[in-house]
């Protein structure tokens, strides 16, 4: 979700780089398509911008097929992160493995894990750079094996959502019909059928609504009962 930080003293307002798609948002809910002209450029700028890569330069590699193709390259600044990506690497694999781990459920332990978890499931689905992530650690954070990760007990449900849209950016690079439309169809009428079937054909309607026992509803009563019904 695109978004803005901005702290009280001292530092200037933050950008998150989807703030360049901000104004695609009202056309991608209403049609339930994924806007066209969306790429990893605004990613790059902002990595450059906060120093971790420099150098931007123009290069060529081998294309698919025969040929070559126009890229861009930088110089990582900052090396020492991947010396960083090794170490929590390693936390979330000792959250999971690690029978002995002090505390499997701490909070920032389990941030990294979720980190780590959904970064190496970006590198197995990518296009151009599969398995880019232990490719580079073993090749200059020696020594590193990949291991599997799950995502955290206390964040499974969010782990789902996240390896859907993964997917479905998945399907979309590989120019695969999403189908965004017929999914929000089907959606929609699901929650309308259970909404239907929990508030409309419930014979105990006036009794989940009127908190009181007056025999009468009033809005505040209805919207409260309404907020209660399990819809999705």
């Amino acid at each position: 979700v695109p978004y803005k930080v901005t702290k009280r003293k001292g530092i200037p307002p933050m950008e998150h780089f989807l703030d360049d798609y901000c104004h695609d948002l009202e056309s991608m809910f209403r049609n339930m398509l994924v806007a066209g002209e969306v790429a990893e450029a605004p990613i790059w700028a902002s990595l450059e911008k906060r120093g971790i890569i420099d150098n931007h330069r123009p290069s060529w590699e081998r294309a698919y097929g025969c040929g070559f193709t126009k890229v861009d390259v930088w110089d990582l600044a900052r090396p020492d992160l991947l010396l960083d990506l090794k170490e929590g690497y390693l936390l979330a694999a000792r959250v999971l493995y690690d029978k002995k781990f002090h505390d499997p459920l701490d909070e920032e332990s389990n941030d990294v894990l979720m980190f780590c978890f959904v970064m190496q499931h970006l590198f197995d689905l990518s296009l151009e750079a599969v398995d880019g992530l232990s490719r580079v650690l073993t090749h200059m954070c020696p020594p590193f094996q990949k291991g599997e990760l799950f995502p955290p007990v206390s964040m499974v449900h969010g782990g789902a959502v996240i390896l859907g849209l993964i997917d479905r950016g998945f399907r979309v690079a590989n120019n695969t019909d999403s189908q965004l439309a017929q999914e929000a169809a089907e959606y929609n009428q699901s929650v309308m059928e259970r909404l239907e079937e929990q508030f409309f054909l419930s014979d105990r309607v006036m009794t989940n609504l009127d908190a009181d026992g007056s025999g009468e509803v009033t809005l505040d009563e209805f919207i409260d009962g309404f907020r209660k019904i399990d819809r999705y």
